[in-house]
């Protein structure tokens, strides 16, 4: 290569190496200001539905209302738009999204004239249709499921009480069986399915709140657990694994503990915490590594992570060895591993990851005794997005799982600005994009919304100081020419 050539190759090099790219700079979040200025619209949860993310929110004239957004900058909105006014004034029209079902997004409303109700929309602005069930009232929809192609739900029509509805592949909705008759209801929630079933907790006014399922054209009881008249076992975190269905309940002699059925043979009691009537309480019911994951209490480790795999059942870690436990939460799997929140007595809540063998803690981002609180974990392509504190500022987070691999996700913008919300899903991706929550001293808590950085990004500049690899490049150019002229004297 000639000589001017190396020189300029040199130079190129050892500068690069100096300056980190401008294009690994950590994003900037974009706020959406719904509600002008200081208010705040109070956005809630968002549902992704083709190529936007749906949620409630206020925009100070219209009350809360649905609206959607694909964070497009630079159209003035942002991309962001009320799909109906549905209570047309100031008064709330909309009150909870359910979810997508096929080509429709179903939520609860209420405009004003048919009381609480049904709705769904394809999306586009002013394409909410009324699903009607109660005709004289208040049809009291909630605890709704999305389950395959069925949305199923409790609602009252007006004469049977809240009992399960079925809505199958967006056909009119249908009362699936009056379980309690007369003007009460059943009361089921927690629809899950297994196998031709779906299965929930109800009441039959005899047995109290027991495990119930149906083939969505009738039902029946599949345990009364306590056995008790009118005292019901309270199931839930009803869970589908390897052909049973497993959920916690309560038989009153040993407190709230871990269960199974077939559906056609009786419910096997699963003890974890094995003193009298002390309770494990399971909860966090999670399939990874080809078990069952839930978090349970016992006497002598507090609350850890354990796991069945529909024979054995054990311990995955005592990660605050002693009674007090690390209080695991916030289980989310990505690829090999199961992310979560715990305390290890040590370092605070802070994030934690498994592959089912080795257990350890992701990175101390609030360090010593002091919390992050990390949650909320999602996967974004090549990495998990989390909401966490480092002692300073509530934000957006990424990691690849190592220490080395974890870092702010944005730059928040404002006076206080805090991102995230009270709630499960405090960061939402769609098509790359994270929409999450903003708020600061200038327009209150608003959506918002950005473009994360992978955790591969080489966002680390060269341990090699700019001034050094300037004055190294100006000396191998003078080498360089001194050894060129040496060459032609």
């Amino acid at each position: 290569m000639p000589a001017k050539r190396s020189l300029i190759a040199a130079l190129v090099y050892l500068l690069a190496v100096a300056v980190p790219a401008q294009a690994s700079s950590i994003p900037t979040i974009q706020q959406i200001d719904l509600n002008p200025m200081a208010p705040s619209s109070q956005p809630g949860t968002y549902y992704p539905f083709g190529n936007k993310v749906y949620f409630l929110a206020e925009d100070g004239v219209h009350g809360q209302e649905l609206w959607g957004s694909d964070g497009a900058p630079g159209d003035g909105t942002d991309g962001s738009e009320m799909i109906c006014d549905l209570r047309v004034g100031a008064l709330s029209g909309a009150s909870q999204v359910i979810g997508a079902l096929g080509d429709w997004l179903y939520f609860v409303g209420n405009d004003g004239t048919n009381g609480g109700e049904l709705y769904r929309t394809n999306g586009s602005v002013e394409s909410c249709d009324i699903v009607p069930i109660n005709a004289s009232g208040d049809a009291n929809v909630r605890d709704a499921q999305i389950v395959g192609d069925q949305l199923w739900f409790s609602a009252n029509d007006g004469t049977s009480g809240d009992e399960p509805w079925l809505i199958d592949n967006n056909a009119a909705p249908v009362l699936v069986h009056d379980i309690l008759n007369g003007p009460d209801g059943s009361e089921p929630s927690r629809f899950t399915r297994l196998g031709s079933y779906v299965y929930f907790a109800a009441t039959d006014g005899t047995s109290g709140t027991e495990l119930w399922r149906s083939d969505g054209t009738t039902a029946d009881i599949v345990a009364d657990i306590t056995t008790a008249a009118g005292v019901g076992s309270y199931p839930y975190g009803l869970i589908a694994y390897d052909g049973r269905l497993y959920f916690a309940a309560n038989d009153i002699t040993h407190g709230y503990e871990l269960w199974s059925t077939d559906g056609a043979s009786p419910a096997q009691l699963i003890d974890v915490n094995a003193v009298d009537d002390h309770s494990s309480n399971p909860n966090n019911f999670t399939l990874f590594d080809g078990s069952l994951y839930f978090t349970a209490y016992s006497d002598s480790a507090g609350q850890e992570w354990w796991r069945t795999d529909g024979v054995s059942l054990s311990q995955l870690a005592d990660l605050n060895p002693g009674a007090n436990g690390s209080s695991p939460s916030w289980p989310f799997v990505d690829g090999d591993y199961l992310y979560f929140q715990a305390d290890n007595g040590v370092s605070g809540s802070e994030m934690w990851r498994t592959n089912g063998t080795a257990t350890q803690l992701v990175k101390d981002l609030a360090p010593g005794a002091s919390s992050s609180y990390a949650g909320g974990f999602v996967a974004a392509d090549g990495g998990v997005l989390f909401a966490a504190t480092d002692g300073t500022q509530w934000t957006a987070w990424i990691t690849n799982g190592t220490a080395a691999g974890t870092f702010k996700a944005v730059n928040l913008t404002g006076a206080n600005a805090f991102l995230g919300c009270e709630c499960d899903t405090p960061i939402r991706m769609l098509n790359g994009r994270a929409f999450t929550y903003m708020g600061n001293d200038a327009y209150g808590y608003e959506p918002a919304f950005f473009d994360p950085l992978l955790p591969a990004t080489d966002r680390a500049p060269s341990s090699i100081p700019a001034t050094l690899a300037i004055a190294a490049a100006l000396t191998a150019a003078a080498a360089l020419t001194l050894r060129r002229g040496a060459r032609t004297a």
